[in-house]
């Protein structure tokens, strides 16, 4: 998800050291403005919390809970009012090697079974603790029916698609069974307007779609992640879907990431493309179980205005370490993403901190930010297996920005421990970026399982990580901003 991209307006003037000048900055509107006043605002669970130092953090009334429900979620101006509006899901998240087993008790209602999307319209006063709007696929005009384990919402992106200034929504159901083939994966896409998102006139697009390069097979979970970015400059918003558990003949899960093109008509099979190790370019070798486009991450890394995608590939085997993890960084052309001067980071990269080890799951999670205020996206990547001492397992990275893309040049790295929590595992499960103070400084908040989330403040020095704060409450099950 970009946090820090698309159209840049305004200025920030200042010091951040005594006798030290601010540069001038375009510094673009944090993507979850839902209050309009400048800064972002972060959801985390079921309750939002303000960037804002004077409105209160509320609750949100999202009646989907119980074990194994997740949510994510994107942020747009649906109905083109000039303020943020907001999307969030409620899933029962099922790994492919997981049976559909619902829980003894189940849950309250089929949404959260099947899976829902709620939608929230922001406005000076921010957003309504009830949705506005509810899309599943049990709704009046969405195509197919809401079934156990669909995972509807497993991925959300916004992005203006059809060019016509209302941010548009696509919707991962990875685990929608389509004429018989289980698991095999769709994605919904529904178009804004001047009353928000609709179901009217909304698209869907898998493997046997008109067009559609690959084929329809069980257990791919196309749509498993998204990523929206305008990739050729053409200035309709593009869309990259994440298909890990594609199957190839090097083997099972090899992973491929399906780019569809935006158009004055919406997104469009016309131009898809597919991509994965070995292909046209992109370095590497399709390897079994390499899970590629597991995680996808959209900015814009180098100086030109074209959308850039990031693939993490967090179960990559290097020099002979299994699920060791590797990131790509593809860049936009005016004829799309492709391979050309494309970057691969690893531990074993020039500047990367730690070392390859087996398990580390580097690329799991990431998102981008401009964490230090020098005007180029930073690369954040969490390498959620990665030991650190006897009993603290994961690391984050920062990769800082330039005019050619991010790079181990000055990067540094933090875990759990620096953040006064030594003793966990699997950190984090969730990150995002945000701008939560207006200081022209990304922020990043990260998530897991055992402790509340944790803000991390940008400078001009980069990431604040001894100045953190904990912010919501634990379990975090859904993280949006």
């Amino acid at each position: 998800m970009t946090f820090r991209s698309l159209l840049a307006t305004g200025t920030v003037l200042g010091t951040m050291l005594v006798g030290a000048p601010v540069p001038t900055l375009a510094v673009p509107p944090p993507a979850c403005d839902l209050d309009a006043d400048g800064k972002g605002d972060v959801v985390i669970n079921d309750g939002i919390h303000y960037g804002s130092d004077i409105k209160t953090d509320i609750a949100l009334n999202i009646p989907y809970s119980g074990d194994q429900v997740f949510g994510e979620g994107a942020c747009g101006d649906f109905n083109g009012d000039g303020t943020a509006d907001l999307a969030i899901s409620a899933f029962l998240r099922v790994l492919p090697t997981q049976s559909c087993n619902v829980p003894v008790g189940g849950y309250p209602n089929l949404e959260t079974v099947a899976g829902v999307v709620e939608v929230r319209y922001g406005s000076g006063a921010g957003i309504n603790a009830m949705a506005d709007r509810k899309l599943w696929q049990n709704s009046s005009g969405v195509a197919g029916s809401a079934e156990a384990c669909d995972m509807f919402g497993k991925a959300l992106a916004a992005g203006d698609f059809d060019g016509d200034d209302f941010t548009d929504l696509a919707v991962g159901v990875p685990g929608e069974g389509i004429q018989g083939v289980g698991d095999a994966g769709l994605i919904h896409v529904f178009y804004g307007g001047s009353t928000g998102l609709t179901s009217a006139g909304s698209q869907i697009f898998e493997q046997g779609s008109p067009g559609m390069p690959g084929a329809r097979e069980a257990g791919d979970e196309f749509g498993w992640a998204l990523a929206a970015g305008d990739f050729d400059g053409d200035t309709f918003a593009d869309l990259a879907v994440g298909i890990p558990y594609e199957n190839m003949t090097a083997g099972l899960d090899v992973g491929m990431v399906t780019i569809l093109m935006g158009t004055s008509g919406g997104l469009s099979t016309a131009e898809a493309t597919n991509l994965h190790q070995g292909v046209s370019g992109v370095e590497g070798a399709n390897e079994g179980g390499d899970r590629y486009g597991a995680v996808l991450v959209t900015d814009r890394w180098n100086s030109d205005a074209i959308s850039d995608l990031t693939v993490g590939i967090p179960l990559e085997a290097i020099g002979g370490k299994g699920s060791a993890g590797k990131v790509h960084v593809l860049f936009g052309t005016a004829s799309g993403i492709n391979a050309d001067g494309m970057l691969s980071f690893n531990q074993g990269s020039p500047g990367i901190p730690g070392t390859v080890e087996a398990g580390d799951f580097f690329g799991l999670p990431m998102t981008s930010a401009d964490t230090d205020g020098d005007g180029h996206a930073d690369l954040v990547v969490g390498a959620s297996g990665d030991v650190v001492g006897a009993t603290t397992r994961g690391l984050v990275s920062v990769l800082p920005g330039s005019s050619s893309g991010p790079s181990g040049t000055g990067a540094y790295a933090f875990n759990a421990g620096d953040l006064g929590h030594p003793n966990l595992t699997f950190f984090p499960q969730f990150m995002i970026a945000s701008e939560t103070d207006d200081d022209a400084f990304g922020d990043l908040v990260v998530g897991n399982a055992v402790v509340p989330s944790i803000l991390i403040s940008g400078s001009f020095l980069g990431l604040d990580v001894a100045g953190n704060t904990e912010i919501g409450e634990a379990p975090t099950v859904r993280l949006v901003g």
